[in-house]
């Protein structure tokens, strides 16, 4: 059968799960997205010596910054130093954190990928970064995060490790401001909920491939590589 890119799970979780064809709708505009204009992946890579303090906070921000696309060296320079902050007074360990692929239906994966292993006071969580200002999950999406985790961790070697996602959305005095969330923080659906959404998200992709999209998101994919440079844009 044909196959689409399946979203990574903190993007399946904003896709609409009313019905099928909602969902269709939002994954088709989500297959034929151009790249973003800029990543936080600079500012994901410096949170394990953002949290653990183990390099001093110019270096961080100026590496940071070095390693960002010029849209992005505010934003990752912010997400740095608000983690520096949140650490401060703290005890904090960093560690490379699994990411899995989690097969919930016959040739669908889901990427769940936390951003770090940490260790403090004898507990070990894994921590998710949430970086994005605008478009962001809503509280009731990131429950939804969690309850992914929690499904795939429950094979793992980390059932027992806890979850913790850091929510760097809002902003205070011009300073992104740290919400960290932990498993009962949030509200968090049972697994009969998630495992609807999964199957709303197989019946979606079933929809795109009987219309044939597979031709339309190609035509899409060509004209988009004619585009002369800064023309593009962010959104189909």
């Amino acid at each position: 059968m044909q196959r689409f890119p399946v979203p990574p799970a903190h993007d399946l979780v904003r896709l609409p799960r009313t019905s099928p064809t909602d969902m269709a709708r939002s994954y088709r505009r989500w297959l034929l997205g151009g790249p973003a204009a800029f990543s936080n992946d600079p500012a994901r890579a410096a949170a394990r010596f953002a949290l653990s303090r183990e390099m001093p906070l110019d270096v961080l921000v100026r590496q940071c910054r070095a390693a960002s696309r010029p849209l992005g060296r505010d934003a990752n320079a912010e997400v740095v130093e608000a983690l520096w902050h949140f650490a401060e007074g703290r005890s904090i360990a960093t560690h490379d954190a699994p990411t899995w692929h989690f097969d919930f239906l016959a040739g669908f994966a889901v990427r769940i990928a936390a951003d770090l292993l940490v260790v403090e006071s004898g507990r070990a969580s894994l921590v998710w970064l949430q970086t994005r200002r605008g478009g962001a999950p809503s509280a009731a999406q990131l429950g939804m995060l969690q309850r992914l985790f929690l499904l795939k961790a429950k094979d793992s070697d980390y059932e027992d490790v806890g979850l913790t996602i850091l929510d760097l959305r809002e902003t205070a005095d011009g300073r992104r401001v740290v919400r960290p969330y932990e498993i009962g923080d949030l509200s968090i659906p049972d697994e009969a909920d998630a495992e609807a959404m999964l199957q709303i998200f197989a019946d979606a992709h079933a929809q795109l491939v009987a219309e044939g999209f597979a031709k339309t998101r190609a035509e899409h994919r060509a004209r988009r590589r004619k585009e002369p440079p800064g023309q593009g844009t962010m959104f189909p």
